[in-house]
């Protein structure tokens, strides 16, 4: 039986982070990376990684800094040094 959530795997350093993502339905992932500090356009990457993925899997937009949790299953966060 397929997964119905998804499973983020997040790896925070200094300079970029890294977001995969299972997506339910689907054998394949995704993945984005962004700055780790990047103010003008989001407060926190990991947050803001977790969004872009949800709005592309499902095509629904979500307001920044907001998502619905009850998607996930979990959310596996590194931070890293560097």
């Amino acid at each position: 039986m397929a997964n119905s959530l998804f499973r983020f795997a997040i790896d925070r350093g200094g300079t970029f982070t890294d977001v995969y993502a299972e997506i339910p339905g689907e054998s394949g992932f995704m993945t984005v990376k962004l700055l780790s500090e990047d103010p003008s356009n989001y407060r926190d990457a990991p947050r803001e990684g977790i969004r872009r993925i949800l709005e592309a899997a499902t095509g629904e937009k979500f307001p920044k800094d907001d998502f619905p949790s009850d998607r996930i299953e979990w959310i596996r966060i590194n931070h890293g040094q560097g």
